[in-house]
Order: C-alpha cells, then structure tokens, then sequence
C-alpha cells in the first residue's frame, strides 16, 4: 500500500488508514473463516478519494455502527466478527458490502 500510495502521490494518512483497514479486514476473513476461497483486491485512486474492493466468494462480513460490549465479547461467539467489522468501518470514511448468495463485495472509501 505505502509504495503503490507514493507512485499515487497519495497522502500517507489515507495511505496508512487505508492499509489498518484491509489488514483488519484480511485478518477477519480469515480468522473468522468467511471464506476459504481468494480474496481479490483492486485498488483506485483519485485526487479525492482511495476506493479498496474485495471480493470474495462466502459469508459476508457486517460492519456495525457500534461496537459489541465487553459482555457480548465474552458470551457471544459472533461478537468478534462484529467487532472486526466495526473496527474497519472506523478506519473506513465509506463502507459498501453487497451479498449476491456466496458472492460478496466490499467497497472502503477514504477521502483525500
């Protein structure tokens, strides 16, 4: 991301924001086994925005406006994904995620 951002000419904040939220994101759909299948990710910059799309084949990922409280974390085994996804949408300015049976797109948008 950092190198691709500096071709850009990207600002490193966007840049740095952007890559927490794809590790974050990556990190989740494996830990939290959303698929096993590749996760593809195409990039697009422009002087006003970086727009990340993943696209994946299995279970969707839900980005929540709050984040699960410290009894949810311990009670309820799907409070972590949870907290992954509130954990992107935090890093992320815009969030879209569309489910077409197993086919899932999320689309992060980050101003610049």
């Amino acid at each position: 991301m950092q190198r691709q951002g500096g071709l850009w000419g990207a600002r490193k904040e966007v840049i740095d924001k952007a890559a927490a939220a794809a590790d974050e994101f990556m990190e989740a759909v494996r830990e939290h086994e959303l698929t096993r299948a590749p996760v593809h990710l195409e990039a697009r910059f422009d002087e006003y925005r970086l727009e990340l799309e993943f696209s994946y084949r299995g279970r969707a990922m839900a980005f929540p406006e709050s984040r699960p409280d410290p009894g949810e974390l311990l009670q309820d085994p799907q409070a972590m994904d949870r907290m992954a996804g509130y954990l992107v949408r935090r890093y992320a300015d815009k969030i879209s995620a569309v489910e077409n049976g197993e086919a899932c797109r999320v689309k992060l948008s980050f101003e610049h």
